[in-house]
């Protein structure tokens, strides 16, 4: 949902922005600081284009708000790097965000058995399925186990960068929707009906978004299409691919017989 920029919320951001500019401004001849830049005009469009939630704008707000502390902009001694305080609080907060993240999706592939056409499987998603175990490794080796006080400036700005943008709450009401979207578009490709196209995708946006990511994450049939949708785009139009046909026909008919008991343990 987008965030609603109400008169309170503009008068709240535009204190916390100006506390922070004069701050700055107050600073800005001491020699022995490394001061962050003003956030001017095109900063503040910047952040409330790119920024989806209100959990992702009070994280962004409190970064602004954790140079504004007293004492905020002092050096501090980390593991013998000298690094500005607020800069060090930032990357922690983010980091264990991150982590937090990381651990409870390593959990729910421990503990969670994949089903498939409703009915579960022996094995639990971290024991069937290696890529999602290397996609978690692979962000953990990138976010998390890294010496990023070694860092230079430039390396760090980009570091944090990365924790910013890894840190974002996905939207699921938008993703619910445009995975509906994808449904069509793989099924109009390989000419399944679109009555039972259409009518499977109003069965999958009856759920909540919260019961459908995690019926995403669980039912193999489910996640499939997307397999088969990015099949359809990697060729850059909407063309068929004959190989798959019968694969994309057999699992649309699956899911169409299958998809009441499928969702039943979701609502």
């Amino acid at each position: 949902m987008a965030i609603r920029y109400d008169q309170k919320l503009n008068n709240e951001i535009r204190r916390i922005v100006n506390n922070y500019n004069a701050k700055i401004r107050r600073l800005n001849k001491r020699e022995d600081l490394t001061l962050p830049p003003l956030f001017d005009r095109q900063a503040l469009k910047s952040m409330k284009q790119s920024t989806k939630s209100r959990a992702d704008l009070r994280r962004k707000l409190k970064n602004l708000q954790e140079f504004s502390k007293r004492g905020g902009e002092q050096n501090i001694t980390v593991k013998g790097r000298t690094i500005p305080r607020y800069q060090y609080k930032n990357i922690q907060r983010y980091r264990n965000l991150i982590n937090r993240r990381l651990n409870q999706r390593q959990k729910f592939n421990e503990t969670t058995k994949p089903t498939y056409e409703g009915r579960e499987e022996q094995f639990t998603i971290a024991e069937q399925f290696n890529e999602e175990q290397r996609n978690i490794q692979a962000l953990r080796s990138k976010l998390i186990d890294v010496d990023y006080l070694s860092y230079n400036e430039g390396e760090l700005a980009s570091y944090f960068e990365k924790l910013e943008s890894n840190a974002q709450t996905v939207n699921l009401s938008s993703w619910q929707k445009n995975y509906a979207d994808m449904l069509l578009d793989s099924g109009y490709v390989y000419k399944i009906p679109h009555a039972k196209l259409h009518d499977l995708r109003e069965k999958i946006l009856s759920l909540s978004p919260s019961q459908f990511d995690k019926l995403f994450k669980t039912e193999s049939t489910i996640k499939q299409i997307l397999y088969y949708y990015n099949q359809i785009n990697d060729v850059g139009v909407d063309v068929a691919f004959e190989s798959m046909e019968g694969d994309v026909t057999s699992l649309f008919d699956s899911l169409f017989e299958n998809i009441d008991d499928i969702l039943r343990d979701y609502k």
